[in-house]
């Protein structure tokens, strides 16, 4: 672009103004030439300008608000994409109105973003992008027996301004002291803007913990996630097939239960249900409970308790119509008329018939 990068910082750009000993008090307009590349019209027309603040850990991109780039010509020459800015300013100029950045090329444009001039001038280097949210993708509110490592390892999921999946994005967990121990804290999204922690175990003592997700310059940065650990849970539970046919034979479950009160917990029930689907079309059904196997509510003594397998099948009573595809199996563990906890496994459903 003609302006000096920072550094490492590949892709940010040090502005200066001339002459540099004059006061400025209005708000300035940052503009640069950017070779959109790849990009599509739509992400074109969203790209905006980030005022970038180094830092020992890296730094922090905070976007500026869209201004006008037109008086900044930005074009193609035969020594390929090279935009050609005006003689050797540094792209700072007085204050516009306010619109979106204009496209004055189909290979380069304009983008601009207002900046305070203090801000601006205290800490001038500028790099392009796509404004960036992050979210919570899944894994949040986990509820853990003694056996504490999370069946769901916490993501987020990072987007465009326009919604669409942002890849390369580097997201942190992590956890403060006294909230247990992870693994993989640090994650790249991948194509379908993902990023997901290795592994979260909570500490021994029953509670409610948190860990964060971090990205700077990212909208929704940082996210907070909470899971709690109960003395007496599930720790593991399976279908055999994995694959249940709707309406067809039944299937296996299998659950165990960690007790870690150090006393026998006594009066537990297992309840089965197949899930799929989301909102009003979404289903419920019945698959099975523990009382298949045992007859009455069954007491795990201490530690790790497997319960003898009851039948599990996707022909119960409940909401919403099952299809071909895939759904969840949830366990309920009960004690008399208490939710201890809830645990959710993936399967799949078939057809007797093919599946549409």
């Amino acid at each position: 672009l003609g302006l000096p990068q920072v550094g490492d910082k590949i892709g940010c750009y040090r502005y200066q103004r001339f002459p540099d000993n004059v006061a400025l008090t209005k708000d300035l307009t940052v503009a640069m030439c950017v070779d959109i590349g790849l990009l599509t019209h739509a992400q074109a027309d969203r790209l905006q300008i980030f005022r970038f603040d180094p830092t020992e850990e890296g730094g922090t991109a905070t976007a500026l608000q869209n201004a006008p780039a037109a008086f900044l010509p930005c074009e193609t020459t035969r020594f390929g994409l090279v935009p050609r800015l005006l003689n050797d300013i540094a792209a700072l100029v007085g204050p516009r109105p306010l619109h979106a950045a204009t496209a004055v090329s189909l290979i380069h444009i304009g983008v601009g973003g207002l900046c305070g001039a203090s801000r601006c001038l205290s800490s001038p280097i500028f790099t392009w992008g796509l404004l960036a949210d992050m979210t919570i993708n899944d894994g949040n509110n986990q509820t853990v027996g003694p056996a504490s490592t999370l069946p769901t390892a916490p993501s987020v999921i990072v987007k465009d301004s326009g919604g669409g999946a942002v890849a390369g994005a580097t997201v942190t967990f992590s956890v403060a002291s006294g909230n247990g121990s992870i693994t993989g804290a640090v994650d790249t999204t991948g194509a379908d803007g993902i990023a997901r922690l290795g592994s979260w175990t909570l500490p021994s003592a029953p509670g409610t913990y948190s860990l964060t997700a971090t990205l700077p310059g990212a909208g929704g940065s940082p996210q907070t996630f909470t899971a709690t650990r109960i003395p007496v849970g599930i720790a593991s539970a399976s279908v055999s097939p994995t694959t249940l046919p709707i309406g067809g034979l039944e299937g296996t479950a299998t659950v165990s239960v960690t007790n870690g009160t150090g006393a026998p917990a006594s009066g537990l029930v297992v309840q089965g249900y197949i899930l799929q689907g989301a909102g009003e079309s979404a289903a419920r059904r019945f698959g099975g409970t523990s009382l298949q196997a045992t007859g009455d509510p069954f007491t795990c003594a201490s530690d790790t308790c497997t319960l003898p397998g009851f039948n599990f099948s996707a022909n119960g009573a409940g909401t919403g119509t099952l299809v071909c595809g895939s759904a969840s199996a949830e366990f309920d563990l009960m004690q008399g008329e208490t939710l201890l906890q809830t645990f959710t496994i993936p399967i799949t459903l078939s057809s007797a018939g093919p599946c549409p």
